[in-house]
């Protein structure tokens, strides 16, 4: 193996490690230093139950890009945290949504009976036509969603969420910095739209703080901010995890 593959393997076997260390120990590493003392959330396990679980011999392969977002999400800013966890989804949004115009038109121009006439030609127009309508960031977040995350287990952890928030954060209609969130329908079919609506809606007011329109402030950091994206993150954090692990692949 030569020099510069057994460092680019080297690298990847540390990303590796350090993504366990926080998704399974919430102990968070840099490459620099190491916090003073383990980062917890709210969502952690039991330490009798955490200090049993078995490491792999042999991490799989992430992406280290995505570790390194989830890891600088392990952070105590509610608001870095929601947009580094963010990120993990977004960088999937353009391959999630050219994978599906990719396969649509491949089926189109595979027919047998495929020709370059006027109406093989407008179906290929067509699905362009409606990748081009389905590639706005609200769509593109809901095609990562169906493409990473098993609804049902989603729908449970939501569910876990609330119960031990002790609130219906999801499940009834609220208000976040200004946005009016529906009340979410835990059932199958019926999640990944309304989902997706309220992280891009929350993104929007963190990253567009002001609203042009209204002419009126959405985001503005505090103790009071903090507190109500706070209930967001536990979700954010899950969905982050079940991404990366999901398009992680074994280790040759």
């Amino acid at each position: 193996m030569s020099e510069e593959k057994l460092l680019e393997e080297t690298d990847s076997l540390f990303d590796a490690a350090l993504f366990e260390l926080a998704y399974e120990k919430q102990v968070v590493l840099l490459r620099s230093f190491m916090w003073s003392k383990p980062i917890t959330t709210d969502d952690d396990e039991d330490e009798s139950e955490s200090s049993s679980a078995e490491y792999p011999t042999i991490p799989p392969v992430y992406n280290i890009d995505l570790t390194r977002f989830y890891i600088r999400g392990c952070t105590s800013d509610p608001y870095i945290q929601f947009l580094s966890f963010y990120h993990v989804a977004e960088h999937f949004f353009l391959i999630v949504s050219d994978g599906a115009l990719y396969k649509k038109m491949s089926s189109i121009i595979n027919d047998r009976k495929f020709k370059s006439n006027k109406p093989y030609l407008d179906k290929l127009i067509q699905s362009v036509g409606d990748h081009k309508a389905e590639s706005k960031e609200e769509e593109m977040l809901k095609s990562v969603m169906i493409e990473f995350l098993d609804e049902d287990e989603l729908i449970a952890e939501i569910a876990r969420i609330e119960r031990d928030a002790g609130q219906k954060i999801y499940t009834s209609k609220t208000s976040c910095f200004g946005y009016d969130l529906e009340k979410i329908t835990l059932q199958k079919s019926h999640l990944f739209g309304p989902l997706s609506k309220r992280i891009k809606t929350i993104r929007n007011a963190l990253v567009h703080s002001s609203d042009r329109h209204e002419r009126k402030n959405r985001y503005v950091p505090g103790a009071e901010a903090n507190q109500i994206l706070k209930r967001e993150i536990p979700l954010m954090k899950y969905m982050a995890e079940r991404i990366i692990i999901r398009d992680s692949t074994a280790r040759p």
